[in-house]
């Protein structure tokens, strides 16, 4: 059981990667504390995930 949440919660950060420049920018929801309605721990976790997301 354990397996699968783990793999659950990794394919929800993956999903979240993949679509945070989509909502930050072409959808322009961006603020100054965005990052922790987002769900992220960090804003650099944030900002790293945002860079990734817009090179692909």
């Amino acid at each position: 059981m354990d397996t699968l949440l783990l793999k659950i919660h990794d394919m929800i950060l993956a999903t979240r990667q993949q679509w945070i420049g989509e909502i930050t920018y072409s959808h322009n929801i961006k603020g100054d504390h965005t990052w922790k309605l987002y769900g992220y721990h960090s804003y650099a976790e944030y900002k790293n995930d945002l860079l990734k997301s817009l090179k692909q």
